[in-house]
């Protein structure tokens, strides 16, 4: 998962902490990001591309995909290269054809290609959002296997509620994080287990405080 700093959280305060240790067995690929199995049937690859693809540019994550709004924000029309879009793990999971790429995106709402089909963007604005909301909804879990998963941590923390985003980071690239998400992981004053650590933003702000109270380690408080 994604992560920030470690303390357990009340629903007054941004950013708790969780500890893996009290989420069950963790079993499951080990690799970095476990590897999507790109669909044998063609209209069901095009379907999974496509999802993956806006996924990028949802409200869901674009808010705090520091990288996606970096580059966005270097046009005046909000489009990026098709081609760094194509070059995102999920999708290179899925094909390294740019072609299949670009035929997937054929149909999109949520996102455009340009005419020359060489650079997409987000169909709607930009949204406006609340960081404050964002922070109480999020979670830090620690102690977690050795190169832990996406699809691995939001299986564990979907016993709690609806999961809605898990970034996997280390203490050396927490500067990727937004300023503003990157300062509340900071702001937590306890001291962080060794390891790679993951934030997880829930749907609801209930989720993430049944997943606190659920998943409290005695031992840190």
């Amino acid at each position: 998962m994604a992560g920030t700093a470690d303390e357990v959280a009340v629903a007054s305060q941004p950013i708790a902490e969780v500890d893996g240790h009290g989420l069950g067995q963790l079993t499951g690929d080990s690799g970095c990001d476990s590897p999507a199995e790109a669909p044998a049937d063609r209209a069901d690859l095009l379907a999974a591309i496509r999802k993956q693809v806006e996924f990028y540019f949802s409200d869901t994550n674009l808010p705090t995909d520091k990288h996606l709004l970096k580059q966005i924000s270097k046009g005046p029309e909000g489009y990026v290269s098709l081609r760094m879009i194509a070059n995102f793990k999920r999708v290179k999971q899925l094909t390294k054809d740019l072609s299949v790429v670009t035929e997937a995106l054929q149909p999109s709402t949520v996102v455009t290609l340009d005419e020359a089909q060489s650079c997409i963007k987000r169909t709607a604005p930009l949204p406006a959002f609340d960081v404050t909301d964002i922070t109480r909804r999020t979670v830090v879990v620690e102690h977690l296997p050795d190169k832990p998963t996406i699809d691995l941590v939001t299986q564990l923390l979907s016993q709690y509620g609806n999961v809605a985003v898990v970034r996997i980071c280390n203490r050396n690239n927490i500067n990727k994080l937004p300023n503003w998400l990157a300062k509340a992981a900071e702001s937590i004053n306890v001291t962080m287990a060794a390891g790679e650590f993951a934030l997880v933003e829930f749907s609801s702000e209930d989720d993430c405080v049944t997943c606190v109270n659920k998943t409290r380690n005695p031992d840190n408080w």
